[in-house]
């Protein structure tokens, strides 16, 4: 093969991928961002029942088993002794854990079974035997420049420095979405949970 080539080959190769690519984002199905709010809103009154956790009941289509993980982050104020602490041995200092609520789990499974089976109305799914995934992963960031003191806007004596610390929590799950008894899911016959195969 002629060396003079070989750039343009490999830029041809790369507009190619990047043209594959570009196809398989623009077909993926998604969902309407006024349906997202209303999955949500749905899932956050549904919470206070306790199904989330509870298999499929009887007459509930089993749509699929999906799993996705949500992230959250805090970013606290520490002081000058924390900071060190932190740099020196990586001693997290305190914080307050995010708080991972079951509907926010329910609500993101049930945006991807919407996506997955557009033609069922987002009230008629629902999300069974709801679980977390292995461990909460944790990673932190520290803000190495100190926070700008406010006193010394009016003139105050300068305060201990303080810093911003960055904690992010991820937390995998995984569950079973439904879809409640009614119409039948597009492509498929209704399969109720108490059938056995």
């Amino acid at each position: 093969m002629n060396k003079k080539w070989l750039p343009h080959i490999i830029a041809v190769g790369a507009f190619v991928v990047l043209i594959v690519l570009g196809l398989a984002c623009a077909s993926t199905p998604s969902v309407p961002k006024e349906q997202k709010q209303k999955i949500k809103q749905l899932a956050e009154s549904r919470s206070s029942s306790g199904l989330f956790t509870k298999p499929p009941l009887e007459g509930e289509t089993v749509l699929d088993t999906f799993q996705d993980s949500l992230e959250k982050s805090v970013m606290p104020t520490i002081s000058l002794e924390e900071a060190q602490a932190y740099n020196n041995n990586r001693v997290l200092p305190k914080y307050d854990r995010p708080t991972f609520a079951l509907h926010e789990f329910a609500a993101l499974l049930m945006i991807k079974a919407k996506a997955q089976f557009p033609d069922i109305d987002v009230e008629d799914l629902d999300v069974r035997s709801l679980e977390q995934v292995g461990d909460v992963h944790i990673r932190t960031n520290m803000n190495p420049n100190p926070i700008p003191d406010p006193g010394r806007l009016l003139g105050l004596p300068p305060g201990p420095p303080k810093f911003s610390f960055y904690a992010y929590e991820t937390v995998n799950f995984k569950g079973v979405v439904v879809k409640r008894p009614g119409n039948k899911p597009s492509g498929g016959d209704t399969i109720d949970s108490n059938e056995k195969e």
